[in-house]
């Protein structure tokens, strides 16, 4: 490859044996710089340089975002073309006075793009292949204005409104025509509620923005009825997440920590009728679940420790189990059971109590102060909870 491209640059130089050499250079918003070398009479025959070691690496990103301008250290009257060390053609590009002036045209690794230019900066209609999408933009004064298009298979797909080159307005998502999402924007952040639809009647999903930060999304059956809900902090991370069967019973409750990390999970069948309710108190959550309206079980939790109370149907706490986190990577991080564990009959008497240390007992008694023998033991480390034999 090193002898094509020298014998290459060989050629070009004879035929242009008082041409001059200079650099042209791309820059763009994504902290990318893609040189050029050339050598140039009536028209530029290029090599191109670039550091494919870099994760981020993509010419097209570079060659195609709305801040980049195109210029030349020289000035350079004509058609710059440039080639990849392959010699596959990667741009045609008009220039006046070293700068970009009209149509240009970028062919790179299957993508394509036709943007016009004045002056070396993006102005008027823009037009970018990647695949089976092309997206069309108009730009002034290298900013992205009025409505921005995309076309999947020549049909229209998608609509956004740009003003100085920040989404603003009501973007629209089509499918065969008919509007199946709209996303409201606001400075370029999405501000508002994004709502997408099975039909142009029927909702499918609500998520709720401010300023780019989601804030809960609630989803639907065909029916109408609610099908599950997420609540968020901020960076997208979920706070917890309901599930529901179509009846509108309770299918699922699952929490998650500050990473966004799921660490607690509960289902139920559809013929519970549970319903839950949660509250928040600084880094503090409590769920309290209940069947029929009778609490049935409570779990809260903070940053370190977790406390779990399971009642009997006759209101009588049935079991109390206490959490602590661990930060592990085998197993993962989470809650375990750690501390002492109690388990009461219904009416009220102490049933037995136990001592976990991280899922592990090391021991417990009877509610008539008897310890726990070895077996008993083995069996709270299965089960975690008292013995069967015991629990009459």
């Amino acid at each position: 490859m090193k002898a094509l491209t020298v014998s290459f640059l060989a050629i070009a130089a004879i035929n242009c044996l008082y041409a001059q050499e200079f650099e042209i250079v791309f820059k763009s918003s994504v902290d990318y710089e893609d040189t050029y070398k050339c050598v140039h009479n009536k028209e530029c025959v290029a090599i191109k340089i670039m550091d494919q070691t870099k994760s981020s690496y993509d010419p097209y990103t570079a060659l195609t975002t709305s801040n980049d301008k195109i210029k030349t250290s020289a000035s350079f009257n004509g058609e710059f073309i440039a080639y990849a060390q392959n010699m596959k053609l990667l741009a045609r590009i008009p220039m006046k006075g070293g700068k970009a002036e009209g149509m240009a045209r970028f062919y790179d690794y299957g993508k394509s793009a036709d943007i016009n230019y004045k002056n070396g900066i993006k102005e008027g209609l823009a037009s970018f292949k990647v695949g089976e999408k092309t997206y069309e933009h108009f730009y002034i004064d290298g900013k992205i204005e009025g409505i921005s298009k995309v076309y999947t298979k020549g049909e229209l797909t998608t609509e956004t409104p740009y003003i100085k080159g920040e989404a603003y307005g009501i973007s629209k998502e089509y499918i065969n025509g008919a509007v199946v999402e709209i996303t409201p924007y606001k400075n370029g952040e999405i501000d508002g509620e994004r709502i997408s639809y099975y039909n142009a009647k029927k909702i499918r999903e609500i998520t709720r923005y401010d300023n780019g930060n989601t804030i809960d999304t609630k989803s639907y059956y065909e029916s109408g009825t609610l099908k599950g809900e997420i609540n968020y902090k901020e960076n997208f991370i979920k706070r917890f997440e309901k599930e529901y069967f179509e009846s509108g019973a309770l299918k699922a409750f699952r929490l998650f920590n500050n990473n966004g990390a799921e660490n607690y999970y509960k289902s139920f069948k559809e013929n519970e009728s549970v319903s839950a309710k949660e509250s928040y108190k600084g880094d503090r959550i409590k769920v309290e679940y209940s069947k029929n309206g009778a609490l049935f079980l409570e779990y809260s939790r903070d940053a370190s420790k977790a406390t779990q109370k399971i009642y009997h149907k006759n209101g009588q706490l049935a079991k109390l189990q206490q959490y602590r986190y661990v930060i592990s990577f085998r197993p993962s991080s989470g809650y375990r059971f750690h501390g002492t564990q109690y388990q009461y009959k219904e009416d009220g008497g102490l049933l037995c109590s136990y001592e976990m240390r991280q899922n592990e007992c090391v021991g417990g008694k009877w509610g008539d102060g008897k310890a726990f023998n070895k077996d008993e033991i083995q069996y709270v480390d299965y089960f975690q909870e008292c013995p069967s034999n015991k629990t009459d």
